[in-house]
């Protein structure tokens, strides 16, 4: 029963395209397959701004009086607060990137700003999250092994291109790879991510646009 109201769930959002068929679909999809890549889809399909705004807004203030620049004794330890944000951000909508603008403008009390800043970075992380999960989507048809690899050399292009193989832009890859082999169900021990990370390093390198014989043996 469960796997065919899962079905019509889907085919409806096939059909109908809508928002809340989609986040129905999705919901169902979670709750039957217990995955975090499942839920990592929900949250992405069901993100609020409204709500990231609200719960960045809230610690901020909590942390400094608004409009009210911070006396020097009583300014709050940006890395302290750093963690707490990440936490409540993903707390409230269901991820966070790993990495967000360092909260120094709080100390001068310019909470709307920082706010603004935080919401572009979020939904620049959930672009890019929607994109792995498009390109996994694109290559099902193939499926198991055959789907990572398709899929993986896809999306190292696509990383390469939006990072310029800047500094450490491999750590983006090694990432997007992550999520992408938790989608298909590719997931590892912790003994065999140790392995594929120092494939990762020794295969790309900052500043340098990665040969085809290194994605190879990222990708195999």
């Amino acid at each position: 029963m469960t796997d065919s109201r899962l079905r019509e769930l889907e085919r409806r959002y096939r059909e109908t395209g809508a928002r809340d068929d989609q986040l129905a679909w999705l919901h169902e999809r979670a709750r039957v397959s217990g995955r975090r890549a499942d839920a990592l889809r929900l949250a992405v399909a069901a993100y609020d701004p409204d709500a990231l705004s609200k719960v960045v807004r809230e610690l901020l203030e909590q942390r400094i009086p608004r409009g009210r620049p911070a006396r020097e004794g009583a300014r709050p330890d940006p890395y302290a607060v750093f963690d707490e944000l990440r936490a409540r951000i993903e707390g409230a909508i269901g991820f966070a990137p790993s990495w967000l603008n360092f909260p120094s403008p709080l100390v001068w009390g310019k909470i709307p700003s920082y706010c603004d800043q935080v919401r572009d970075q979020v939904e620049a992380h959930r672009g890019r999250l929607e994109r792995i999960f498009r390109t996994s989507d694109a290559h099902a048809a193939a499926a198991g092994e055959e789907q990572l690899r398709r899929a993986a050399r896809e999306l190292i292009d696509w990383v390469v291109e939006f990072t310029h193989c800047d500094d450490a832009w491999y750590g983006d890859a090694q990432w997007v790879l992550k999520v992408l082999q938790e989608d298909v169900g590719a997931d590892l021990s912790e003994q065999e991510e140790d392995e594929f990370d120092l494939v990762i390093q020794a295969q790309f390198r900052s500043w340098v646009s990665p040969s085809e014989r290194a994605v190879d043996a990222v990708v195999d």
